[in-house]
């Protein structure tokens, strides 16, 4: 394991708390996640691995940002927070289809909890963060877990 992977573990944790908390991610410690994010990226694979995560994410992020702002316009209340997008980039700056993988499997993990505790809301980012920290302990990066070897 990578020591930028420790450190990327214990920002999704602080992230988490503060979601729990407050229910908001500060742009602070997003842009710190995003540096590290990409600090690990560059050293996987240097600047083109990077502009290539960048552009995945910018993609993903881009397309969740109008479907947020299309469901809101037609007043169905909030649904993913921009604080959530704002970890779904960087999470995918460190591997777009670990990011991916985090942002569905949080959202199913939310939704499950949600039914099951009868909740109308609860904050995505501590089931992000935990998806991603599973991947991230498990070694899992896009390559391996869309191999089908």
């Amino acid at each position: 394991m990578h020591p930028l992977d420790l450190i990327l573990i214990a920002l999704l944790i602080v992230a988490s708390v503060i979601d729990v908390r407050e229910r908001r991610l500060p742009n602070p410690l997003a842009a710190v996640i995003c540096a590290v994010s990409a600090a690990r990226c560059l050293a996987q694979g240097g600047v083109d691995l990077l502009v290539s995560h960048m552009l995945a994410a910018a993609a993903l992020c881009t397309a969740l940002v109008f479907l947020e702002v299309a469901w809101r316009s037609r007043g169905a209340g909030a649904g993913i927070g921009m604080g959530d997008i704002k970890l779904t980039f960087a999470l995918m700056i460190w591997d777009p289809t670990a990011g991916c993988l985090s942002l569905v499997g949080g959202l199913c993990a939310l939704a499950i909890w949600a039914i099951a505790t009868r909740v109308r809301t609860l904050p995505l980012i501590p089931y992000l963060a935990l998806i991603q920290i599973a991947l991230i302990m498990c070694g899992a990066d896009g390559s391996r877990l869309i191999s089908l070897r």
